[in-house]
């Protein structure tokens, strides 16, 4: 029995093999998990942001104590994301989504029966898209 690992943070695909075998697994998570990994790339860009708009609203004389709140906002945007890649995760884990690297395989049951996309499918997917 594979163990299904839950992750909260965005991170790189082990092999192509897994991301593709996330999307055919559970094409919402797959999209979740994108939609997660946007907010936290965004939350990232604003945490330098935040303070020079601080900075900014300081210098033209517009500051209020008031907007140090403001400096939350990107924490509160990467854990958004965290919250919507880990229901991805969770949708795979439903569905018992497991990556094995030693064969290269995803697998995850779907309506009772074992599914696999394996390293020799994608080198088949290839051939045919190159010709």
């Amino acid at each position: 029995m594979s163990t299904c690992s839950i992750w909260i943070t965005p991170r790189i695909w082990f092999d192509e093999v897994e991301r593709i075998g996330m999307r055919r697994c559970t094409p919402v998570g797959y999209a979740l998990n994108g939609i997660g990994g946007l907010f936290w790339f965004l939350g990232i860009l604003m945490i330098p942001g935040m303070p020079v708009y601080l900075g900014y609203t300081a210098v033209v004389g517009t500051f209020s104590w008031s907007l140090l709140w403001l400096l939350a906002v990107p924490f509160l945007v990467i854990v958004v994301g965290s919250v919507v890649i880990g229901v991805s995760w969770l949708l795979a884990c439903r569905k018992g989504f497991s990556y094995d690297y030693e064969r290269r395989e995803s697998s995850w049951i779907e309506r009772g029966e074992k599914r696999a996309y394996t390293f020799s499918d994608l080198q088949a997917e290839e051939r045919l898209t190159n010709g």
